[in-house]
C-alpha cells in the first residue's frame, strides 16, 4: 500500500508542479503559513510568527496553508477570496503537497502529532485532485 501511495504522491507532484512558472515580481513570503503560526484573537487573524522561512519567490508559496489548515469548504472559499488563476493553485497545491511529505517524513519519529498534521495535509491535496 505505501508503494502505491507513493505513486499517487509522485504523480500528484509530478502533475502539480507542471503548472505554467510564476512570470511577475517576486513577492515576500513567510514561507510556512500554518496553524501553529498564525495567531487568532476573537476568532480573527491578528499575527504570524517564525519568519524562519521568509523569502521572496513566487507568491503561490503561501497557498499551501488551504491544504494544511483548511477543511474542503474553507478551501473553496479561501480560493475565491484570492481570486488566483488555476496555474497559481496548482501551484499552491504543489506546495501543499509537499510540505505535507516534509512535515511527515520529518515528524515522523519526532512529533507524531505533526507527522498526523503532514499527512492531513496531504490527503487533503490528493482529495482535491480527485
Amino acid at each position: 500500500q505505501s508503494d502505491s501511495l507513493e505513486r499517487i504522491i509522485a504523480t500528484a507532484w509530478d502533475e502539480d508542479s507542471q503548472a505554467s512558472a510564476w512570470d511577475g515580481p517576486a513577492t515576500w513570503l513567510h514561507g510556512d503559513l500554518s496553524e501553529g503560526n498564525l495567531l487568532v484573537k476573537d476568532g480573527r487573524l491578528c499575527g504570524v510568527i517564525d519568519w524562519s522561512c521568509l523569502a521572496a519567490g513566487d507568491p503561490a508559496c503561501e497557498l499551501m496553508v488551504a491544504w494544511n489548515l483548511f477543511e474542503p469548504e474553507a478551501r473553496g472559499a479561501f480560493r475565491a477570496a484570492m481570486a488566483v488563476d488555476a496555474a497559481t493553485w496548482m501551484r499552491g497545491r504543489a506546495w501543499g503537497l509537499g510540505m505535507g511529505v516534509l512535515n511527515l517524513s520529518y515528524y515522523r519519529t519526532r512529533s507524531p502529532a505533526l507527522a498526523l498534521k503532514g499527512r492531513r495535509a496531504i490527503d487533503a491535496v490528493l482529495a482535491d485532485r480527485a
